[in-house]
């Protein structure tokens, strides 16, 4: 185990940056054949330090790894549970190009983590990658029939209504979106600079530092444009098009796409894989096109407000947002899977566009970025949430999700209680000296076992 575990747990549970971690060698304890080293133990309490995240002490840290430890344990003997090889890679690669492109370059984040090659990388993340699916399957399969009832709900509510926080005030909202289309002379401008830059490198410069220096895809610029082993399907169609059909060392002419322009040079091809590099020009609309747009979409909010189409139907025909657009432009957080938005807590230009509006209300059209992309849009006020305490009446799902999550913990405690016995399981002195959730050395107690 390395500092590539806080990668990991940094690349899947948050954006914090890198953590400078000192390694402590040691074994802490063992269940089945699973090893918590106290490196391990280190580097996590330093990343929910990192975090802002207290704990009440390291036992009980120590009581979480353990129970983790068990349930990859006991995943790994299910054979109801297998791993999507290529859903995996994905992931791995997603990573891998995302930290790369943090560090600045694939070279000198495998400097960071004193690691020679991508491959070495791919084996460490992907260990770490495959026990975490290991694990979330495995709760997914122990608590998988539970469920709450009515009844038990109103229970849940009861008993701890005091602990729920006051909801601050809320926004429902859905969203028409129009992206800006560039004239074709505005096309033509990044089409010739991309042949400019072609014909550099056809004349001996580096594709490589020529990416460094021009491109725009922040997914890829630290890499000098490179993505490795990607399969068809992972990109979008106009790009894959002219990407797997060329030969090695070959570079395309420009090509568009939903995000701008782009050049491509194949590196290499591994049967159904290959590895290329490119160029990305975003699609950055000027001042006449964006007010192109936005008198489009004044007429396409002009016929909503005069009652010749409704809201979902103008959505589903005019609205540039994949993600709303049939889905009556309805917005959803992320975050949590609801319509339901901090009111205060919305982009500025958002929370000013519905400032004054009622419920059903649109707002003006206004000008966006979002991920260096422009466009323009207007939204529809569909509920105005006061703050308030939580209810069964008003708030009953996002209570349910709560006592769900509670009733499911209670099940893979019973699940890990239950194992315990028929497990071996040794933890050094040193850790047994804390009050444990559970009875991890089998004594028949959990106080203080030495």
């Amino acid at each position: 185990m390395n500092k590539i575990l806080v990668l990991l747990v940094l690349a899947l549970v948050s954006n914090v940056s890198y953590a400078q971690l000192k390694k402590v060698d040691g074994i802490a304890a063992v269940i089945g054949d699973e090893i918590l080293l106290k490196s391990e133990i280190d580097e996590l309490k330093t990343h929910y330090q990192l975090q802002g995240m207290k704990l009440n002490s390291d036992c009980e840290l120590i009581d979480n790894i353990l129970t983790e430890k068990m349930v990859l344990y006991q995943a790994k003997q299910d054979t109801l549970i297998k791993i999507d090889r290529s859903m995996l890679t994905k992931r791995v690669d997603a990573v891998i190009d995302d930290y790369s492109s943090r560090a600045g370059s694939l070279e000198r984040l495998l400097s960071m983590y004193n690691l020679q090659t991508r491959g070495e990388l791919e084996i460490e993340i992907q260990k770490i990658m495959e026990e975490r699916y290991f694990i979330d399957q495995k709760r997914e399969l122990i608590t998988d029939k539970v469920d709450i009832s009515p009844v038990e709900l109103r229970e849940f509510y009861k008993n701890n209504k005091s602990d729920f926080p006051e909801i601050p005030d809320e926004v429902e909202l859905a969203q028409i979106v129009l992206y800006p289309e560039l004239t074709e002379a505005h096309k033509q401008e990044y089409i010739n600079k991309l042949k400019k830059i072609k014909d550099e490198i056809q004349k001996g410069a580096s594709f490589e530092d020529k990416a460094l220096l021009y491109t725009e895809d922040p997914g890829s610029k630290g890499t000098g444009g490179l993505y490795t082993n990607k399969k068809r399907g992972e990109a979008v169609k106009e790009f894959e098009a002219i990407a797997f059909n060329l030969e090695e060392g070959e570079i395309s002419d420009p090509v568009e796409t939903e995000f701008g322009f782009h050049i491509i040079k194949l590196e290499k091809r591994k049967g159904q894989m290959i590895d290329y590099r490119h160029i990305l020009l975003l699609s950055k609309p000027n001042e006449q096109e964006m007010t192109t747009a936005k008198h489009k979409l004044d007429s396409i909010r002009k016929s909503i407000v005069e009652g010749k189409m409704t809201f979902k139907e103008a959505a589903a025909k005019f609205s540039s947002d994949k993600e709303t657009r049939y889905n009556a432009g309805v917005l959803i957080d992320p975050q949590t899977g609801e319509d339901k938005f901090d009111k205060y807590k919305l982009p500025s230009k958002q929370l000013f566009a519905i400032a004054s509006l009622k419920i059903g209300e649109l707002s003006d059209v206004f000008e966006e970025e979002v991920d260096g992309k422009k466009m323009v849009k207007f939204l529809q006020l569909n509920n105005d949430i006061p703050k308030h305490q939580y209810s069964v009446e008003t708030d009953y799902n996002r209570i349910k999700r709560f006592a769900l999550q509670e009733k499911k913990q209670k099940e893979l405690e019973k699940y890990v209680k239950s194992k315990i016995p028929d497990t071996f399981i040794t933890i050094q002195k040193e850790f047994r000296n804390c009050t444990y959730s559970y009875d991890w050395l089998n004594e028949g107690e959990l106080t203080a076992q030495k």
